[in-house]
């Protein structure tokens, strides 16, 4: 194994504590995502150091299926991929050590302090802006072989909080009016206020 630590881009997808979220093979994991502007430095500055390692540590014979890093897509009105731009460093580990022992994913401000956010209540957002510091194995199976990107840490240089999505009832329930908010006849103010700022670097 080798460490790595990602240029500076935006957090995504982010799941650190509790179970964490499941994989595509129905195990729990951490795991978090950084953006990187395709054809960026940045971008070219990563893929050159997982090269590196592939090339440093390739099983005989087999040719690199997949590094961690994957196209960003977003889906349109009728299904279709569309290209954001960007690519994600796709991070992750297991949420317990072989022993049982739980895994800490530790966080960072941008002066390198250790943060406590479960004991603030919060989590980060989809845009924050931060660094991602792990490690690159190499997996070798017998439907291929490539490097995963292991998370250790997040340093977080602009938080953005995360907030959580109101699921709505799949069925609409009638007889609520709503009169009974409004009874002193002052109105309710519904005005929702998004005060996130674009982020460019």
């Amino acid at each position: 194994m080798s460490k790595f630590l990602t240029p500076k881009g935006l957090l995504k997808w982010v799941f650190i504590d509790g179970e964490g979220k499941e994989d595509l093979s129905g195990n729990f994991k951490y795991q978090a995502s950084l953006a990187l502007k395709n054809n960026s430095p940045e971008l070219k500055q990563m893929e050159k150091t997982i090269n590196s390692f592939w090339e440093d540590n390739r099983p005989k014979g087999k040719t690199m299926k997949s590094n961690g890093l994957k196209e960003e897509f977003e889906f349109g009105d009728e299904g279709e991929k569309i290209p954001t731009g960007y690519t994600l460093v796709n991070c992750w580990t297991n949420t317990t050590f072989k022993d049982g022992k739980q895994n800490i994913i530790k966080v960072f401000d941008s002066e390198a302090i250790e943060v406590d956010l479960k004991s603030k209540n919060k989590k980060i957002g989809n845009g924050s802006l931060g660094f991602i510091s792990g490690k690159m194995g190499i997996y070798n199976r017998a439907e291929g072989a490539g490097v995963s990107l292991y998370l250790n840490g997040i340093q977080i240089t602009n938080l953005i909080e995360y907030v959580p999505t109101i699921i709505l009832s799949k069925e609409e329930k009638d007889g609520w009016t709503g009169d009974d908010l409004c009874k002193s006849g002052s109105e309710v103010d519904l005005t929702v206020y998004n005060d996130s700022k674009d982020i460019n670097y």
